[in-house]
């Protein structure tokens, strides 16, 4: 018989996060009476919350033996079995509660997750709201529904689902950094930052509520590189120092000049910037001198991700690898050089980098810049975004290959008589109040023409349009367009004359593909890597003239090439053959210079001796 005192006391400290607490209490309440199999489900939570997802299934096992008709012991076998990949088969154990349990919430909580993994976004929203019917206080619920609604770009819903949830649970710091996310989105960037601090105030251990404060800074008008530094210290102090492990030595032969071993770790192997980045490199790089190996995030596998496959390299499928087995695995590996491709971006695995798992560690695509992380030595970069840069590429940060969905560039569409058309493809969260401001003295520069925008549908739309108005332009003069699929969005660059950069965060994959359809740029260059991302492809294609560095020169260049219609043709029917003569569509060069860099920093390390990270020497 189990001690009431003993399994009290083991549920508080479960309910507190005292996990290893609460698993001594488990265990001797267990000890006490083997076939107590709701102690095993609790026990079986616990490892959940841990992601010990075999673990899980273990405890949940002896507990469905015990007691075959509860459905939450099974649906807690359905996360774990989620956890670790067997999504089809956590579909149907939760199918199989629903069919005798029509109303049981965590069987359809559990059957969202699953979907949702498998990327079948409006069917998880579906199974999200069914678990709320049965239970209108689910707050995880709400926030995953929130979650989902943000994916579908249905921002709107997304925040309603948000507030709900922190209407249930106010404390909930994930909450608080899901609704900052959305709110980032949206551009409401002090909004967003608020929430990441909220959230950060609410459980300081929260990594990924600090890097999301980290890429909002991004975002938002004054961020300074000294403010992005001490975010990134904050980040290392907090989350990194303590998982650091480079201390330890590591077994690789430290020959500056042999064959090396590449471990590239990301989510985005797939149709996404940073997969079109990378495909370029990774299909030229030299077999002879490195050995790749991708550690993809990736849950939903798509055209692109069977692209990489089919290159041949080594492919590692780590989604459902906690940070310290994703670490083990790198390190069993013998991963000479780790290359972080997100950076503080959706995905991101900074806390494995922490771990120090390869002697070398790089960041590289997510954008440019560094993450801060102590244990990443280097940040790849061009004498563009950073001219005092340590390991910058010979030409050109980025590397693009022909889109294979991209239509023909068509003649300058203000020839044909209607009106002038400025555009901004860029996604909607690096529109601000700043650049408003100047596309509205520009609009007003050339009182006929229009502005083309993405733009969510939704709420967002009327203080936009607002905006503009308080600055003299109607809403005739401002078309606002949905997101689009890639082909549409392509193809919506025939209507656009010349393209407006956003600042202080540029376009980036979105501007090559603006030069690939023939649609020049007029770009403001900033202090911050992320905002001379416009300048450093502009330099690789000899347009130089574009690149401004004060906004009333990116007001007058705008206007003054709207009124030479003749300049703006010719260089529409040239642009896609200067972009493809260009560095930036010489994949082998860039594979070169890349590899070049890599080759750089593994000389440093193998002519260095151990220093702990200066950080260190702070209180985390």
């Amino acid at each position: 018989m189990i001690d009431p005192q003993v399994l009290r006391s083991a549920i508080e400290h479960h309910q507190a996060g005292r996990h290893a607490e609460a698993d001594v209490g488990y265990r001797e309440c267990l000890a006490q009476e083997p076939g107590n199999a709701a102690v095993w489900n609790n026990f079986a939570v616990l490892a959940l919350d841990r992601r010990d997802w075999q673990a899980v299934i273990e405890r949940t096992d002896r507990a469905i033996a015990i007691a075959p008709d509860r459905p939450a012991f099974h649906c807690t076998r359905a996360f774990a079995l989620n956890g670790i990949g067997r999504t089809v088969e956590a579909i149907r154990v939760c199918h199989a509660v629903l069919h005798v349990h029509r109303d049981c919430a965590p069987a359809w909580f559990a059957l969202g997750e699953a979907h949702a993994s498998e990327g079948r976004d409006e069917e998880a929203v579906d199974a999200y709201r069914s678990a709320l019917r049965c239970k209108p206080d689910y707050a995880a619920a709400a926030n995953n529904l929130g979650n989902l609604l943000t994916n579908l770009n249905d921002f709107d819903s997304a925040i309603a689902a948000f507030h709900a949830a922190l209407d249930l649970a106010p404390i909930s710091a994930a909450t608080h950094n899901n609704l900052g996310a959305a709110l980032r989105e949206l551009g409401r960037h002090e909004e967003a930052i608020a929430c990441f601090r909220r959230a950060l105030d609410l459980a300081p251990h929260l990594a990924k509520a600090r890097g999301s404060l980290i890429l909002a800074l991004l975002y938002a008008p004054g961020t300074t590189a000294a403010m992005l530094a001490e975010e990134g210290q904050r980040w290392w102090r907090k989350h990194g120092v303590p998982q650091w492990r480079g201390d330890r030595p590591f077994p690789h032969d430290r020959d500056p000049e042999r064959p090396l071993r590449i471990g590239f770790v990301s989510a985005d192997f797939r149709e996404h910037p940073v997969g079109r980045h990378l495909f370029p490199l990774l299909r030229e790089h030299d077999c002879a001198q490195f050995t790749i190996t991708a550690y993809s995030g990736v849950r939903v596998p798509d055209r692109t991700t069977a692209r990489f496959r089919a290159l041949g390299i080594a492919w590692r499928d780590v989604a459902h690898l906690d940070d310290d087995a994703l670490a083990a695995q790198i390190e069993a590996d013998g991963i000479d050089i780790a290359v972080d491709l997100s950076l503080h971006s959706a995905g991101d695995r900074l806390l494995v980098f922490a771990r120090q798992p390869a002697p070398v560690q790089i960041s590289f695509a997510g954008y440019p810049g560094e993450a801060g992380l102590e244990s990443i030595a280097h940040h790849l970069t061009d004498p563009v975004l950073e001219p005092h840069g340590a390991l910058q590429l010979r030409d050109s940060f980025w590397c693009m290959d022909a889109p294979d969905d991209a239509p023909e560039v068509n003649p300058l569409p203000a020839l044909s008589g209607g009106p002038f058309v400025f555009g901004c493809l860029h996604k909607f969260a690096k529109v601000n109040a700043q650049t408003i401001e100047w596309w509205s003295r520009i609009l007003r520069a050339v009182p006929s023409a229009r502005l083309v925008m993405l733009c969510p549908t939704g709420e967002t739309r009327a203080p936009l349009l607002a905006a503009f108005r308080t600055h003299g332009i109607g809403e005739d003069r401002v078309e606002l367009v949905s997101f689009l699929p890639r082909s549409d969005y392509l193809a919506m660059h025939h209507r656009i004359d010349l393209i407006l950069d956003t600042f202080p965060y540029n376009g980036h994959m979105t501007a090559l593909d603006a030069l690939w359809m023939g649609c020049p740029f007029v770009t403001l260059a900033g202090e911050l890597p992320v905002s001379r991302g416009g300048a450093s492809i502009l330099t690789q294609v000899g347009l130089f003239e574009l690149i401004t560095r004060t906004p009333g020169d990116y007001i007058r260049i705008a206007t003054e090439l709207a009124a030479d219609l003749p300049r703006l043709a010719t260089l529409r029917a040239s642009l896609r053959e200067r972009v493809k003569a260009s560095p930036l569509m010489d994949a082998p060069r860039f594979a070169r210079s890349v590899e070049a860099t890599l080759r750089t920093a593994w000389r440093q390390w193998c002519g260095s001796v151990f220093q702990p990270p200066a950080a260190f020497v702070f209180t985390p």
